[in-house]
């Protein structure tokens, strides 16, 4: 199964600047910068508990080929546990991909191990999935483009 429509955010003063690139609206986090932006993912009442949950998106830049990276950090909050608890914590593991001026490339990013634990903790259905977004370590000197209309959680 798969969630879409996720909404995103930015209330830290560190938000990538919000503009439309080619008809679409997109977040670009610049070279170096410091941008981050947040969502929430609700585990739905139909998930197998030890199944992997991943955020699936789509991004590009304007740079000749060089490699991109969006990374993310998701915080569990089960039911019963405070909103802003940061306890239960997991850096994805994805890595930068190659990408030419303007192809996109599609990221993978593992909100849980995969074993379906985040911070070896059992998420489970209705649990909440804080997530922030920032790019990573790559080689790209251009602005990189999230395409946010392509974001994509899969309880595999």
């Amino acid at each position: 199964a798969a969630a879409r429509n996720l909404v995103w955010w930015n209330d830290s003063g560190t938000a990538p600047l919000e503009t439309t690139k080619y008809s679409n609206k997109v977040w670009g986090f610049t070279d170096g910068g410091a941008e981050e932006l947040f969502t929430v993912v609700k585990v739905p009442s139909n998930y197998v508990a030890g199944r992997q949950i991943f955020l699936k998106l789509s991004h590009f830049h304007e740079a000749a080929s060089a490699t991109q990276l969006l990374s993310s950090v998701s915080t569990l909050i089960p039911a019963g546990t405070v909103f802003d608890d940061t306890t239960n914590q997991r850096t994805s593991t994805n890595s930068a991909t190659a990408g030419a001026t303007k192809v996109i490339v599609t990221a993978s990013l593992d909100l849980t191990d995969s074993s379906g634990l985040i911070n070896a903790v059992a998420v489970a259905a209705g649990d909440l999935i804080k997530v922030r977004l920032f790019r990573g370590t790559d080689t790209s000197t251009s602005e990189l483009y999230f395409i946010e209309s392509s974001s994509e959680v899969s309880f595999s």
